[in-house]
């Protein structure tokens, strides 16, 4: 290539190597100005990285899901039939299509990543083991099942554009293991050192966590996570998946996570400071009595994260 003294000498695309050579950048390469990468991308904090469509910057969406055994329940809390066809009905089985429907829809601008909580240790070659939905819905709670409690998260996805084939590779209804215990904190932990990793001064970030249950861990763990997030402008938006009319949530715990992680409605007649960040007001100070985003069925679960999804996406509109 040219000779060249930095990477302002050099062509769209390129870079100066250390020899003084105008060499082709690669995808996600090292950058200086946003003509050394190539067509497609833009440099961001010495990175080059993918744009969405129009041109605009996609922000990333760590998507935070709950996979306790609770999940292979439906959405009433009842126990499906032990068939493919009763799998269908449970809460994971939903999730997943759900999760799987909307990021196929806009991932061209949205960065989605995936993590799950608690991690399945077996999969680490730890001792303990998380049960697939067969084994929950046969005997609840299964014996098999004895995955240590309160184990941290898992990441399964770095956020990404195009990510739908790699969050449809790792989710599956019958195969990926569910587990014991609710540690909600471990799950935005994850998310949290995995958006750090992915940060770039011009990329908004964001959270949103599934959970069909409560923290049954320390949710003093998870309301710090989601302070710390909120402290780094990363906002969590709080969907609670329950059609059993409260019985599986619970909705103060939920409500404080929406005012902790910035998405609750009319926020500051609904939230306070306090501890670091935000949490709810009590119940009759507040204009608002929820302040999560409930899901009762599959047709709310998707249409809550078709919303979402669409609201930050880089200029997608809505999904028809």
């Amino acid at each position: 290539g040219a000779d060249c003294v930095n990477d302002n000498d050099c062509d769209r695309g390129s870079v100066c190597s250390t020899d003084g050579n105008c060499e082709a950048n690669v995808p996600g390469g090292a950058c200086t100005v946003d003509a050394n990468c190539i067509t497609g991308e833009i440099c961001d904090d010495g990175t080059c990285f993918e744009l969405g469509p129009n041109g605009c910057i996609a922000s990333d969406l760590m998507i935070v899901l709950d996979r306790t055994g609770s999940m292979a329940q439906k959405p009433d809390g009842t126990l499906p039939s032990n068939d493919s066809a009763g799998y269908m009905q449970s809460k994971w089985a939903i999730a997943v299509a759900s999760i799987e429907a909307v990021t196929a829809s806009l991932q061209d601008g949205v960065r989605f990543g995936l993590s799950l909580y608690p991690r399945d240790l077996d999969d680490f070659g730890g001792a303990g083991d998380c049960s697939n939905i067969d084994t929950w819905v046969e005997q609840y709670p299964p014996d098999e099942s004895d995955n240590p409690e309160c184990e941290e998260g898992e990441l399964a996805v770095s956020p990404q554009l195009n990510a739908a084939t790699s969050i449809d590779q790792f989710l599956t209804i019958e195969s990926t293991g569910l587990c014991r215990s609710t540690p909600i904190g471990s799950g935005l932990d994850t998310a949290e050192a995995e958006l750090a990793n992915t940060a770039t001064a011009n990329r908004t970030q964001f959270v949103l966590l599934i959970t069909d249950g409560d923290d049954t861990c320390n949710f003093n763990n998870a309301m710090n996570a989601a302070k710390a997030l909120a402290a780094d402008s990363i906002n969590t938006y709080v969907v609670g998946f329950d059609g059993s009319g409260g019985n599986g949530i619970n909705e103060d715990q939920l409500n404080d996570l929406a005012c902790a992680g910035g998405t609750a409605p009319n926020f500051m007649d609904n939230c306070e400071m306090n501890n670091g960040g935000f949490e709810a007001l009590p119940a009759n100070e507040r204009v608002d009595s929820q302040l999560f985003l409930l899901a009762e069925d599959a047709s709310s679960l998707q249409t809550t994260l078709e919303n979402i999804g669409s609201e930050i996406c880089c200029n997608c509109g809505s999904i028809d």
